[in-house]
């Protein structure tokens, strides 16, 4: 069997970055007492993260925006509403709706995973300039904003805003 040909070096650079910060983020996570009591892991970060640019989401519209599978959503909603994280109800116009909302707690909750994060964050940027972050930055926004828009979006159960409203 012959070789497949190699991805482009910046994809797996990227990945490999992903990789990284999502390890070194749930073994700093794994220190944190208080996540451990709540029974959350970087999942529940992903989603007060979302509640706190969208509050008021339906699982759905979380499930899409933090790219977790809806049926493992619900295990991660499950904890944080047990920790008192996360408050669900039904929507007033639409009974089917399940919103879910941060409560004061969640609020709480959120800033100590972004501190934690802020931290892996830093330590994993440390040795690039001022710059050089920003470039980093720009570009992997524009990764992003370009595999939203495309025909990846769809493959990852994501469809691009067009399509969305056709």
């Amino acid at each position: 069997m012959s070789r497949p040909p190699a991805l482009p070096d910046a994809l797996i650079a990227a990945t490999r970055v992903s990789a990284m910060f999502r390890r070194a983020f749930a073994a700093e996570m794994a220190r944190e007492d208080w996540a451990a009591e709540a029974g959350a892991g970087p999942g529940a970060y992903a989603v007060l993260r979302a509640l706190t640019y969208r509050p008021a989401s339906s699982q759905r519209e979380i499930a899409e925006l933090v790219f977790i599978d809806p049926s493992d959503l619900v295990g991660i909603l499950n904890r944080m509403e047990q920790a008192g994280w996360i408050e669900r109800t039904r929507s007033l116009r639409d009974k089917r709706r399940v919103v879910v909302s941060a409560t004061p707690a969640g609020d709480e909750a959120f800033l100590r995973y972004h501190a934690v994060a802020a931290r892996v964050a830093e330590h994993m940027l440390a040795g690039l300039s001022d710059e050089d972050q920003e470039t980093f930055a720009r570009l992997s926004m524009r990764v992003a904003a370009a595999a939203e828009s495309s025909d990846v979006a769809v493959a990852a159960g994501r469809a691009p805003a067009a399509a969305a409203r056709d």
